[in-house]
């Protein structure tokens, strides 16, 4: 839907999505220990709270590395540790310039119409 409606999805930051390829297991270490290192160092779900400013720091991070024009939060309504966490990303990310919108979705999603609405008026904004 984001690019019927002109934008492109260059990055995300889901729980089981790219966090788990953004960086390469040590080829120099013992393996179960490279392996240790890698899961720990990576960037964390919000379900395993790690400190208020360490998650907007890596996603500010990640929009710049990325070249993001903005950022699209997309949470399954009743997910507490993401609603808990939005206000303490969006915060920093208006401070850099950065715009986003935020999408709050029900299993099952609401009406396509309804999404790409949202989706074609953010990228306007853009």
């Amino acid at each position: 839907m984001i690019e019927a409606a002109g934008g492109a999805v260059i990055w995300d930051d889901f729980c089981t999505g790219s966090r788990y390829f953004d960086a390469l297991v040590a080829q120099d270490k013992d393996p179960l220990t490279a392996m240790a290192d890698r899961f720990v160092q990576r960037a964390v779900c919000p379900a395993k709270h790690a400190g208020l400013r360490n998650r907007a720091e890596e996603l500010i991070r990640m929009a710049r590395e990325q070249k993001a024009k903005g950022v699209i939060f997309l949470y399954l309504k009743f997910c507490d540790p993401h609603a808990f966490d939005y206000p303490y990303l969006k915060d920093p990310l208006d401070k850099e310039g950065i715009p986003s919108l935020l999408l709050e979705v029900e299993d099952p999603l609401p009406a396509e119409g309804q999404l790409q609405t949202r989706f074609e008026a953010f990228l306007e904004m853009l």
